[in-house]
Order: structure tokens, then C-alpha cells, then sequence
């Protein structure tokens, strides 16, 4: 079997609630009607049992899970590591070989959900296996096939949902970064337009500062010149002015397109 690739088409978060509280029970078909899942299977993997067994007492469809088998829980870990898979389901093995799976699989990249089938355990043990990290515990009696078959399902949407959200957290991380960059370049902006204007205006303020304070003792020609040297500095900030609504103007103009 070859590792498995990433899926091109992820349900959206609305859905997927949706689907959660439509019932409790979905069956297979009606799942894969509502979040297309043949075009993106779970990587099912069962440990204890053959994958006809369990496709057999199931009932899980073979379009929506890819299911394989180990035999024991060391090529469990072996073809984890090839595959990646979804969901582990356990049957028929000890206590404390499953807590120290379960452990193992915590410290795993890929983190599948375990689902563990049991004919003896008492209920403490049942509670350190969900401390572990375990699913869901489901005991070997009348109708058991039925548990894991639902099992599976809540867990394919609890994976789904996960997988939504790392998305979703992915997509508002780069928006962020996006911003931030916006904003980095919109203050760098600023302060070139705030450095350009405060020259010519430092400089129309100190003229016209001293032809107030020196009227009486200035001839004609040298207010002129004074004057003449803050219209052009006037000049220069209505250029920049200018410049500065163009740009704001074409960038509106890119935003409405």
C-alpha cells in the first residue's frame, strides 16, 4: 500500500457541525452523501482481526475507509509509520500491552484515534485505558459489531472537524502575517510622507515667524523673496499631497475590482 496523500477536498466547518447534529447515528451512505467522503477516505487500521472481518461484522463501507490489518501491535507501529493512519482498532490483547501502546501512540506525528474491543477488563482498567488515550472501549458482547461500525463514524467526523480547524487556523495565521506586513509597510509609508511634509512646512513657518517679527525693519524686495521662498515650498507639500491621493485613489480603484 502505498502512503497515503493528503486530500484535495476538505468539508467545510458548517457542514461538518451540521452533520454532528443531524443524528448520532448516521449510517456510512448517508455520511459519504453528506461530506462526499469516497473522494476522501479514512486510513483505517485493525489489530487483532483480518480487514474482511471487519468489514464483514462492520458493515463500514469500503468507499469511504481504506481498511488494513497487523497482526501485532509492533507492525501496528511499522506500518503507521509508512501510512499514517486515522483510526486504530484493537481486539484481544492485554491490558498492559494496550497502555503501553496507547502511551506509544501519544508521541506520534500523526496521532490515529484507538478504538480498543475487550472481553475482560475490569472497569478501572477501562478508565486508565481512556487516561491513556483511548477512544472508545468497546466490550466483545451482543451488538458490538454495531458499537465499533459507530465508533468509527463519530471518530471519521471528529478527525474531519480537527482537520477543518487546522485549516482554518493555518488560513488566519497567514492572513494574520499578511497584515502584519501591510501594516509594517503602511507605517514605513507614514513616516517618509510625515518626513517629506515637515521639511517645507518647518520652512514656510520659520519665514513667514520672521517676516511677522521683522516687518517694520524688511524692504519690499527681501519680503518678496521670503514670500516667494514659502510659495514654493508650498509647492512642494501640494506635490506630495497630490501624490499621496493618486495613491490612495488607485488603490481603492484595485480594491473594487
Amino acid at each position: 500500500m502505498k502512503p497515503r496523500q493528503s486530500d484535495n477536498k476538505t468539508p467545510s466547518l458548517s457542514d461538518l457541525v451540521q452533520c454532528e447534529e443531524s443524528s448520532s447515528s448516521l449510517s456510512d451512505n448517508d455520511l459519504s452523501a453528506q461530506f462526499s467522503l469516497s473522494s476522501a477516505p479514512s486510513y483505517v487500521l485493525s489489530i487483532g482481526f483480518t480487514k474482511e472481518e471487519a468489514f464483514k461484522w462492520s458493515g463500514i463501507s469500503k468507499d469511504t475507509v481504506v481498511m488494513e490489518e497487523a497482526s501485532s501491535l509492533e507492525e501496528a507501529v511499522k506500518k503507521h509509520k509508512e501510512i499514517g493512519y486515522d483510526i486504530f482498532i484493537l481486539r484481544a490483547f492485554a491490558y498492559q500491552d494496550l497502555i503501553s501502546f496507547l502511551y506509544q501512540v501519544k508521541t506520534w506525528d500523526i496521532t490515529p484515534s484507538v478504538v480498543v474491543v475487550y472481553k475482560e477488563l475490569s472497569s478501572w482498567e477501562i478508565s486508565f485505558l481512556y487516561r491513556a488515550g483511548c477512544g472508545q472501549c468497546i466490550y466483545e458482547a451482543c451488538g458490538w459489531e454495531e458499537e465499533v461500525k459507530q465508533a468509527v463514524l463519530r471518530l471519521r467526523r471528529l478527525r474531519q472537524i480537527e482537520k477543518e480547524n487546522e485549516r482554518l487556523k493555518v488560513g488566519l495565521t497567514e492572513a494574520n502575517n499578511r497584515l502584519k506586513e501591510k501594516n509594517r509597510k503602511l507605517n514605513e509609508f507614514t513616516a517618509v510622507v510625515a518626513h517629506d511634509l515637515r521639511g517645507p512646512l518647518a520652512g514656510i513657518n520659520m519665514k513667514l515667524e520672521y517676516i511677522v517679527d521683522e516687518i517694520n525693519n524688511l524692504a519690499k524686495v527681501e519680503i518678496k523673496k521670503l514670500l516667494e521662498s514659502a510659495l514654493f515650498s508650498t509647492e512642494r507639500v501640494l506635490e506630495v499631497l497630490r501624490c499621496l491621493y493618486q495613491i490612495t485613489k488607485e488603490s481603492i480603484s484595485i480594491k473594487e475590482r
